[in-house]
């Protein structure tokens, strides 16, 4: 079908071969006749491809030499992911105890990670920090989320001779399918703003380190564009006896960049408390069609 289409558009093709990768990405390798050196069908090529397939490709290489041209294209991520984050620790801690990550473990996949540590300084520190490193390790090391979740917490109870724990609200995002999924260990409530509707996801599992089986709470989502998503620790949205403001805000901001809609949220957070007694972290995440 390649072939035929671009024979129609006077570009003349020797061979067209597809591969699928082990995550069943496609690339495409054209090789081009009559070329003379000049790469005038880069662009004609893609938007066939992208016809033909119904998936955005990039172009990634060409090898020319006097008889023909091999132009290769690789199948591209469906959406674009943007990431702002805001945080604020109180006055008279030298360290937040909130820890965050943003994790990349495969093509086209991001995590998103937010841990809340017991209290507040240094301690509550060391237990986030602990628990999304973990995490970030498991995840590249090629450990599916359940298991890496399943022993974060053993792990967490193993190192700790009193009561330690943190919470975990996890992000994790396929930018080529649009598939998405949150999972929380006693977290507080994360939410997805589509247009003029937000939604809050909320989970009552137990905070990790806690107890030794541990349930997790999980909700999926297929990606839209334009979607903003935020996760927050309780420092932000226990503020208030409810969420009408986050909604509200989320709603207003939506239309600016991500780290323009985390700080916007986190200024409005300063001003209902006054004064910081929490650790307060706002992640945003905002979703773009390519």
């Amino acid at each position: 079908s390649i072939i035929k289409m671009l024979d129609g558009l006077g570009i003349h093709v020797g061979n067209v071969s597809a591969v699928k990768d082990i995550n069943n990405r496609v690339s495409v390798s054209v090789t081009v006749l009559d070329c003379k050196g000049k790469n005038i069908c880069e662009r004609e090529i893609k938007t066939v491809i992208k016809k033909i397939t119904g998936k955005p490709f990039a172009f990634v290489k060409h090898a020319c030499d006097h008889e023909h041209c091999v132009l290769t294209y690789k199948e591209e991520e469906n959406f674009s992911a943007s990431v702002g984050v805001s945080r604020i620790r109180p006055g008279n801690e030298s360290e937040s105890g909130d820890s965050y990550a943003i994790i990349h473990p495969d093509s086209g996949k991001i995590v998103v990670a937010l841990s809340d540590g017991m209290g507040t300084g240094a301690r509550a520190a060391k237990e986030s920090g602990e628990t999304v490193s973990l995490l970030e390790h498991l995840l590249l090391a090629g450990i599916d989320k359940e298991a890496a979740i399943k022993l974060i917490n053993s792990v967490l109870i193993l190192k700790s001779y009193d009561e330690s724990f943190a919470t975990l609200d996890i992000l994790l995002a396929d930018l080529f399918t649009g598939e998405s999924e949150f999972v929380k260990t006693g977290g507080a409530c994360s939410y997805v703003c589509r247009g003029e509707e937000v939604a809050a996801i909320c989970a009552q599992a137990l905070p990790t380190g806690i107890i030794g089986e541990m349930e997790t709470a999980s909700r999926k989502l297929l990606l839209q564009d334009g979607d903003c998503i935020m996760l927050a620790s309780d420092g932000v949205t226990d503020i208030s006896k409810d969420d009408k403001w986050i909604r509200d805000m989320l709603i207003k901001q939506r239309g600016n960049a991500a780290q323009e809609i985390a700080d916007s949220i986190m200024g409005e957070a300063c001003r209902r408390v006054v004064s910081c007694r929490d650790d307060m972290t706002v992640i945003i995440v905002k979703i773009s069609e390519k």
